[in-house]
Protein backbone atom coordinates (compact mmCIF):
# COMPACT_ATOMS: atom_id res chain seq x y z
CA UNK A 1 0.00 0.00 0.00
CA UNK A 2 1.28 3.21 -0.96
CA UNK A 3 1.53 6.52 1.81
CA UNK A 4 -0.84 9.07 1.02
CA UNK A 5 0.07 12.09 -0.13
CA UNK A 6 0.37 15.80 0.74
CA UNK A 7 -1.46 17.96 -1.47
CA UNK A 8 -0.46 21.32 -1.95
CA UNK A 9 -2.26 24.58 -3.27
CA UNK A 10 -0.21 26.98 -6.00
CA UNK A 11 -2.11 29.87 -7.19
CA UNK A 12 -1.37 33.17 -8.65
CA UNK A 13 -3.57 36.14 -9.48
CA UNK A 14 -1.70 39.21 -10.32
CA UNK A 15 -1.38 42.04 -7.75
CA UNK A 16 -4.12 39.92 -5.50
CA UNK A 17 -3.06 36.33 -4.86
CA UNK A 18 0.55 34.60 -5.06
CA UNK A 19 0.88 30.92 -3.22
CA UNK A 20 4.20 29.38 -4.22
CA UNK A 21 6.52 27.02 -3.84
CA UNK A 22 10.18 28.67 -3.07
CA UNK A 23 11.88 25.17 -2.71
CA UNK A 24 11.29 20.83 -2.55
CA UNK A 25 11.37 18.12 -5.00
CA UNK A 26 7.15 17.13 -5.31
CA UNK A 27 6.79 13.70 -6.78
CA UNK A 28 3.77 14.74 -8.71
CA UNK A 29 2.78 18.09 -10.58
CA UNK A 30 -0.62 19.08 -12.08
CA UNK A 31 -1.47 22.85 -13.52
CA UNK A 32 -5.40 23.00 -13.47
CA UNK A 33 -5.09 26.18 -14.81
CA UNK A 34 -2.91 29.69 -15.48
CA UNK A 35 -3.52 30.44 -12.06
CA UNK A 36 -3.76 27.25 -10.08
CA UNK A 37 -1.63 24.31 -9.82
CA UNK A 38 -1.49 21.34 -7.49
CA UNK A 39 1.82 19.80 -6.12
CA UNK A 40 1.67 16.81 -4.09
CA UNK A 41 4.51 15.42 -1.55
CA UNK A 42 5.59 12.29 -0.05
CA UNK A 43 5.51 11.73 3.48
CA UNK A 44 8.87 13.33 5.04
CA UNK A 45 9.54 15.37 2.41
CA UNK A 46 10.61 19.18 3.46
CA UNK A 47 9.35 22.33 1.28
CA UNK A 48 8.98 25.98 1.92
CA UNK A 49 5.65 27.11 0.74
CA UNK A 50 4.81 31.17 0.53
CA UNK A 51 1.75 32.70 0.66
CA UNK A 52 1.37 36.55 -0.24
CA UNK A 53 -2.18 38.15 -0.60
CA UNK A 54 -3.10 42.02 -1.14
CA UNK A 55 -6.09 43.73 -1.39
CA UNK A 56 -7.40 47.63 -2.99
CA UNK A 57 -5.16 48.85 0.38
CA UNK A 58 -1.48 46.71 0.02
CA UNK A 59 -0.41 43.64 1.16
CA UNK A 60 -2.79 42.00 3.82
CA UNK A 61 -0.28 39.06 4.10
CA UNK A 62 3.40 37.51 4.17
CA UNK A 63 3.66 33.91 5.40
CA UNK A 64 6.78 31.94 4.72
CA UNK A 65 6.67 28.54 6.10
CA UNK A 66 8.79 25.38 5.82
CA UNK A 67 6.89 22.27 6.11
CA UNK A 68 7.40 18.44 6.60
CA UNK A 69 4.71 16.37 4.94
CA UNK A 70 3.30 14.06 7.32
CA UNK A 71 1.79 10.50 7.48
CA UNK A 72 -2.11 9.60 8.64
CA UNK A 73 -0.90 9.27 11.98
CA UNK A 74 1.28 11.98 12.52
CA UNK A 75 0.18 14.90 14.48
CA UNK A 76 -0.11 17.78 11.40
CA UNK A 77 -0.81 21.68 11.92
CA UNK A 78 -3.56 23.21 9.75
CA UNK A 79 -1.98 25.12 7.03
CA UNK A 80 -4.20 26.94 4.70
CA UNK A 81 -3.66 25.29 1.19
CA UNK A 82 -2.11 22.41 2.35
CA UNK A 83 -3.83 19.45 2.31
CA UNK A 84 -4.39 17.18 5.25
CA UNK A 85 -2.08 19.29 7.10
CA UNK A 86 1.71 19.48 7.46
CA UNK A 87 4.60 19.34 10.47
CA UNK A 88 5.41 22.97 10.61
CA UNK A 89 9.57 23.81 11.03
CA UNK A 90 9.33 26.97 10.45
CA UNK A 91 7.00 29.70 10.30
CA UNK A 92 7.82 33.97 9.67
CA UNK A 93 4.92 36.04 9.19
CA UNK A 94 5.20 39.85 8.24
CA UNK A 95 7.16 41.22 5.20
CA UNK A 96 10.55 42.37 7.24
CA UNK A 97 10.80 38.41 8.65
CA UNK A 98 9.27 36.65 5.20
CA UNK A 99 12.44 38.52 3.76
CA UNK A 100 15.12 37.52 6.12
CA UNK A 101 13.99 33.86 6.31
CA UNK A 102 14.59 33.99 2.68
CA UNK A 103 17.39 35.24 2.30
CA UNK A 104 18.76 32.57 4.81
CA UNK A 105 17.25 30.29 2.20
CA UNK A 106 19.27 32.33 -0.51
CA UNK A 107 22.39 31.73 1.69
CA UNK A 108 22.30 27.94 2.37
CA UNK A 109 21.68 27.90 -1.73
CA UNK A 110 24.63 29.43 -1.86
CA UNK A 111 26.81 27.35 -0.12
CA UNK A 112 25.83 24.36 -2.11
CA UNK A 113 22.36 22.80 -0.03
CA UNK A 114 19.82 21.95 -0.96
CA UNK A 115 16.93 23.42 1.39
CA UNK A 116 14.64 20.56 1.11
CA UNK A 117 17.33 18.03 2.52
CA UNK A 118 18.28 20.39 5.36
CA UNK A 119 17.87 18.80 9.41
CA UNK A 120 14.56 19.51 10.59
CA UNK A 121 15.69 20.05 13.27
CA UNK A 122 17.63 23.53 11.86
CA UNK A 123 14.18 25.14 10.53
CA UNK A 124 12.98 24.86 14.24
CA UNK A 125 16.08 26.78 14.95
CA UNK A 126 16.16 29.54 12.32
CA UNK A 127 12.02 29.49 13.41
CA UNK A 128 12.75 30.68 17.04
CA UNK A 129 16.10 33.22 16.05
CA UNK A 130 13.87 35.03 13.52
CA UNK A 131 10.90 35.02 15.31
CA UNK A 132 12.54 36.99 17.90
CA UNK A 133 14.82 39.14 15.58
CA UNK A 134 18.12 37.34 16.22
CA UNK A 135 20.80 36.64 14.17
CA UNK A 136 21.15 32.83 13.16
CA UNK A 137 23.68 30.65 12.90
CA UNK A 138 25.00 29.49 9.33
CA UNK A 139 23.97 25.92 8.89
CA UNK A 140 27.90 24.21 8.05
CA UNK A 141 28.71 21.07 6.48
CA UNK A 142 29.64 19.08 9.71
CA UNK A 143 25.44 19.72 11.02
CA UNK A 144 24.47 18.28 7.58
CA UNK A 145 27.15 15.31 7.77
CA UNK A 146 25.72 14.35 11.59
CA UNK A 147 22.13 15.07 9.98
CA UNK A 148 22.94 12.18 7.34
CA UNK A 149 24.20 10.35 9.90
CA UNK A 150 21.52 10.34 12.22
CA UNK A 151 19.05 9.50 9.72
CA UNK A 152 20.42 6.43 9.00
CA UNK A 153 20.21 5.18 12.68
CA UNK A 154 17.39 6.58 12.70
CA UNK A 155 13.58 5.01 11.64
Amino acid sequence: MTEPLTRVAIRFVPKRINYWLRFGDPVRHRYIDRQRAIAWFNPDQIFGYLRWEANDYGTVLWRFQVLRAGRPDDVMGRVPGVLPGAEVLLRLDGKAKVKRGLAHVETLEKAGFDPAHIAPDHWRYLHNRLSFGETPRLYTTDQHHAWLARRTVQP
